[in-house]
């Protein structure tokens, strides 16, 4: 039996450029459908002070907008609320509307994952999840095999030989590979990935992948995989949005972060070409913020330092480091009161009406030879979500939404590595077909399209 493996995330690569003008502030336009999202730390859905958001478990978003009408927001000190795109019901941006105010005493973490080590178990080897609406990060190569160049707009490029290190992702600013005596004498990859979008924030879109690393020939093991791009999160209330870090006398004070950064590259690999002899996989790049409140307050208090982030992720051997791209932060508001740490510096101005993401393209893979593509796949590596005998071209059928019927370009990027196999796709009320061909084994792919 040939086993293939349907994709870890299926996603459209395209950037929506479309500007709007500024519109007198008319308020959040939340209905409050969703109620109240205020937690605490009693809440059985908190593990290990981590709370995952799931709107599947929760029954939201039932419609699939990634838009939420909430009344009240709280994340209370010493809980962490973590998104990613893969919980998410529809790629895309989050937006969060509140009819009263937001406060952010924990963690609000929608950043990219990190890539994965250098393993020798393949199982471990995989794209790396992206914050809602980023992109992934690519998985390093297999032996014998390349690696996967990252996923986005500004994604970083694979390495072309054998004992290279990835490339990072841009977003804000073009990522551009040094050559010093952290990468050795030669840039350790073919070029970063570029800038994209606009200070903004329009369109409304998260961070690119970095690119898997590419060990020794001679080596067992994989190349460390490239970090996620952080995610894209508007949070708008008709009061105040509020982060700050509270002192806890019996904790000793804790961090308070909402971000949205870059995932940092897998770990390193000896015996690179490098100067340091090590190998790392690309960073993913910062996400996007954008904050629309009346009033809106990031407060440092003693003892717990209170932040807003959209950096670039980051590699660091032998005390260097080196980051990817940063992303974008702006905020919409008539008083801004800032003690806290905002990075990148912020673009304040007043309050304006700015569209909610609409329109947004997207590719879903509809069955593999005949056989349905199960609606959550998992892309586990030990028990392959679909089984299929077939060793020549194996028809796909995929499913678009606002993208024009006309032909498209499907990439297909596969578990081994190799070049992403391009085919044309002629769509037809949203729907089209082709044939690929898959790698024996097990095949976890990622699609995306272009036109």
């Amino acid at each position: 039996m040939i086993s293939k493996k349907t994709g870890l995330l299926v996603i459209a690569m395209s950037v929506l450029a479309f500007s709007a003008a500024a519109q007198t502030w008319t308020g959040s336009g939340s209905t409050g459908a969703d109620g109240a999202f205020v937690l605490t730390t009693s809440d059985p859905r908190i593990l290990n002070g981590i709370f995952i958001f799931d709107p599947v478990r929760d029954g939201l978003d039932k419609n699939g907008t990634n838009i939420y009408n909430f009344t009240t927001i709280t994340i209370p000190n010493g809980v962490t609320v973590q998104v990613r795109a893969n919980k998410l019901r529809t790629p895309g941006p989050l937006i969060w509307l509140a009819s009263g105010a937001v406060t952010i005493n924990g963690i609000l973490d929608v950043s990219g994952n990190n890539g994965h080590d250098s393993t020798v178990t393949l199982s471990l080897r995989s794209p790396s999840q992206p914050g809602p609406g980023g992109f992934p990060g690519g998985a390093g190569a297999k032996p014998g095999d390349v690696p996967q160049r990252g996923f986005g707009p500004g994604s970083g490029v694979a390495p072309t030989g054998a004992g290279s290190s990835g490339c990072s992702a841009g977003f804000a600013t073009a990522w551009i590979p040094d050559a010093d005596n952290y990468y050795g004498t030669t840039a350790r990859c073919a070029g970063g990935g570029g800038a994209y979008g606009n200070g903004n924030v329009q369109p409304f879109i998260g961070g690119s992948g970095g690119s898997g690393g590419y060990p020794n020939a001679s080596s067992n093991v994989t190349g460390p995989g490239g970090g996620a791009g952080g995610g894209a999160i508007r949070i708008t209330s008709d009061v105040s949005i509020t982060v700050n870090g509270p002192f806890d006398n019996s904790q000793g004070g804790f961090a308070t972060c909402l971000c949205a950064n870059g995932g940092n590259t897998g770990a390193s690999g000896v015996g690179g070409n490098s100067t340091s002899g090590y190998i790392v996989g690309g960073s993913g790049s910062g996400g996007s913020i954008h904050l629309q409140a009346p009033v809106v307050s990031i407060i440092n208090s003693q003892f717990a330092v209170t932040s807003v982030s959209a950096n670039g992720g980051f590699a660091s051997v032998n005390s260097e480091f080196e980051y990817g791209s940063a992303g974008r932060i702006r905020i919409d508001t008539n008083s801004f009161q800032n003690t806290g740490t905002i990075t990148p510096t912020p673009l304040v101005g007043p309050l304006t009406n700015v569209p909610l993401p609409a329109n947004v393209p997207t590719v879903t893979v509809v069955s593999i030879n005949g056989t349905p593509v199960p609606a959550n796949p998992t892309a586990a590596y030990t028990v392959p979500d679909l089984s299929i005998n077939n060793t020549g071209n194996i028809p796909i059928v995929i499913s678009t939404t606002n993208i024009p019927n006309t032909t498209i370009n499907l990439y297909v990027s596969t578990e081994p590595g190799t070049v992403d196999s391009i085919t044309p796709v002629t769509l037809t009320n949203g729907t089209g077909s082709a044939n690929i061909t898959l790698p024996q084994g097990v095949s976890r792919f990622v699609v995306r399209a272009t036109w």
